[in-house]
């Protein structure tokens, strides 16, 4: 450690400033720095300086200080510094003031380790700034800035408690999670209502008033007030205590009320949301914009909406720009893709699918559209589900005052205009009554003209009015003669039947040279000819009978005039008259010839002259190349056996008696009838 000695002979008002490392000069030797009354300074070699008998030695660059009584240095205005460690005892009086040591040079060492250094910096004083230092009337240990905490170690360095006007608290504990709120001047106070346990932040209602939980403020709302958003319970009454929220828009009178004041609130359990008057009401049914009405809906909108991208309910994610699944009601117009709204449902997009319903109930998909003007109607379109009756895929029109399908289409394309759950046809139409002459299907140009018309009465009209005695009727185009009325044609676009404004008919493709022309056979039941001369009048039928026991045959002309055109029928006699029957093929027979090759013999008639008796039956067996073909037991004089086999030529048929009664019977005839196969 550095000594450094002064004595007064600087004057006060001179005051020098002397750099500390400058106080021993280079050299072999300790010296002393002496001032001078003029306020120099100057080196003076110690030897020349100290007389014997001081108690200060030098030996080399050691300076040494022995045996100096304690009584103070008054004069001789020395200021010394020795080189090395020294050691100083007694006490020493210095009666001049010491004003100046250079800090980076002036150091405190331990009085037991001498290597332990302190220093004082006053590199931080504004320049020509004296800043003093009062030491308090206490001992202590003095605390540093620059340590790891900053300040005083309150745990070890401070006891009681420190109050707010020192930087602290002012309370000696807390509650656990509790948030701390002060004034400033007052102790610090854990909020009991106001909680924070490292995950949720809680803010507990003040009970039965609109008393202010939470308030967060705007600095630029205005004067008066600048909360935009707060928090209270708004209701005394306990069934309808819960949160509010209000939003001013900017400064108002009074916390509760002002022309810009917007409350979210709860009551009971639903939520609404209002400003001079209610705008929202959110319950478990659903959510009521535009008032604080009870939706009936899972939306429910007083007013317009307006909405730029996709509207979803029940159903995630919303694909469309209106996609439900479930319910949705809206009061007002909505607007999706598109602004304003002009209707109450005004969607515009650039998908092929502009609006969706969907949902997977079994029953179906339905949407339903109502007027409730005088005489309004009530319908729901509805894509049907699995246990619809009827079916799933189907698209039905369903008529809700009447409480009937009106039409329909089914998977297959199949168009209804019916109540029918099964559609049999491209277009299936059901009319209004049976009998009634009204219109069940009417097709028309745009000139008002029919160009078809089916009525209830099966009366059904082409180009023309439906006439109530006539099934079909049909008017030409024009009036050109060859002009054709009605054609049927074949698939393969030939004509099946024609008929043309003068009246001639063509059938299977024949040319119109007759009244009726045909290209083929005909096939009538009945042909009634009707032939006229100026002497005469001929009157006659050419009628075909169905004959359904003896066969078909034709007769031509009228009354006694009719002759009958039968069957080709082949006789044979087999037994004479008044003869026994015996078993056996008999000598009646007959040979096909080649004229009959492939027709058939449809019925054996037949006779005899006695019908046998007692024990036994009389049997008689039809057979072709000795196959039986037919049996009939005779029980009557005359029998007709039903055959319908085929035959070629050169078969031979045969007649077999094949059984005999006690009392046989007596002739017997057979005719074969045949028929064209």
């Amino acid at each position: 450690m550095a000594i450094f000695c002064a004595v007064s002979s600087i004057a006060a008002a001179q005051t020098t400033l002397i750099d500390p490392a400058s106080l021993l000069k280079p050299g072999a030797n300790s010296t002393f720095l002496v001032t001078k009354s003029d306020c120099t300074v100057d080196y003076v070699n110690a030897a020349t300086l100290l007389t014997s008998g001081t108690g200060i030695s030098i030996s080399g660059n050691t300076v040494s200080v022995n045996n100096i009584p304690e009584t103070s240095i008054t004069d001789g205005s020395l200021l010394a510094r020795v080189g090395g460690n020294e050691t100083i005892t007694g006490n020493w009086t210095f009666n001049s003031s010491l004003t100046l040591f250079q800090d980076a040079g002036t150091y405190l060492f331990d009085n037991v380790d001498a290597t332990k250094l302190a220093r004082f910096q006053a590199s931080g004083i504004t320049t020509g700034t004296v800043r003093n230092y009062t030491l308090p009337n206490a001992d202590g240990t003095l605390a540093l800035t620059s340590n790891s905490a900053g300040l005083v170690d309150l745990t070890s360095g401070v006891t009681g408690t420190l109050p707010v006007a020192s930087g602290g608290t002012g309370a000696t504990t807390f509650t656990n999670n509790r948030l701390l709120t002060g004034n400033g001047t007052s102790a610090v106070v854990d909020e009991a209502n106001l909680t924070f346990d490292g995950t949720t932040l809680s803010a507990l209602s003040n009970a039965n008033s609109q008393t202010d939980n939470i308030v967060i403020y705007n600095s630029n709302a205005g004067s008066g007030a600048s909360s935009v958003l707060r928090f209270w319970n708004n209701s005394s009454t306990a069934a309808n205590r819960g949160l509010a929220i209000q939003l001013p828009s900017s400064a108002y009178s009074s916390p509760y009320a002002g022309s810009a004041t917007y409350l979210l609130y709860e009551t009971g359990s639903q939520i609404s949301a209002s400003g001079n008057s209610a705008r929202m009401l959110l319950n478990s049914t659903g959510l009521y914009l535009g008032s604080a009405t009870a939706p009936s809906e899972r939306l429910h909108v007083n007013g317009n909406a307006y909405v730029t991208g996709n509207i979803s309910a029940a159903v995630q994610p919303a694909l469309e720009r209106l996609h439900i699944s479930g319910n949705g009601y809206i009061t007002g117009n909505l607007g999706a893709g598109v602004q304003p709204a002009t209707a109450r449902l005004h969607a515009v997009g650039t998908n092929n699918t502009t609006i969706l319903a969907e949902s997977n109930n079994t029953i179906g998909t339905t949407f339903e559209v109502k007027n409730t003007s005088s005489g309004g109607g009530n319908y729901t379109f509805a894509c049907t589900g699995s246990a619809n009756s009827y079916g799933a895929g189907a698209f039905i029109g369903y008529d809700n005052l009447i409480g009937a399908t009106r039409y329909w289409i089914n998977p297959s394309g199949y168009f209804g205009i019916t109540a029918a759950t099964t559609l049999s046809a491209r277009l299936h139409v059901t009319g209004t009554g049976a009998t009634s002459a009204t219109d069940a299907v009417l097709i028309e140009n745009s000139a008002g003209t029919d160009i078809l018309r089916v009525q209830n009465n099966v009366t059904v009209s082409v180009a023309t009015a439906p006439v109530a005695t006539q099934t079909l009727t049909v008017r030409g185009a024009t009036s050109d003669a060859t002009e054709k009325v009605f054609v049927a044609e074949r698939a393969s676009g030939t004509d099946v039947l024609g008929v043309q404004n003068d009246g001639k008919v063509s059938i299977n493709n024949a040319a119109y040279t007759e009244a009726v022309t045909v290209n083929g056979k005909v096939q009538a039941n009945q042909i009634v000819l009707n032939t006229s001369t100026a002497s005469n009048v001929l009157t006659g039928n050419i009628i075909y009978t169905d004959d359904a026991t003896h066969g078909g045959y034709l007769t031509l002309g009228d009354g006694d005039r009719q002759l009958a055109m039968m069957p080709t029928m082949i006789e044979r006699q087999v037994i004479d008259w008044a003869v026994d029957w015996t078993t056996g093929r008999k000598g009646a027979f007959w040979t096909v010839p080649a004229r009959f090759n492939g027709w058939r013999i449809s019925k054996v008639y037949i006779e005899c002259t006695a019908v046998g008796s007692g024990a036994g039956d009389d049997v008689l067996e039809i057979e072709i190349n000795s196959v039986t073909e037919g049996t009939q037991t005779v029980t009557a004089l005359t029998h007709t056996l039903v055959m319908d086999d085929a035959i070629a030529t050169n078969d031979i048929v045969t007649i077999n008696p094949t059984a005999i009664s006690a009392t046989p019977a007596k002739g017997l005839n057979v005719s074969f009838e045949l028929k064209k196969n």
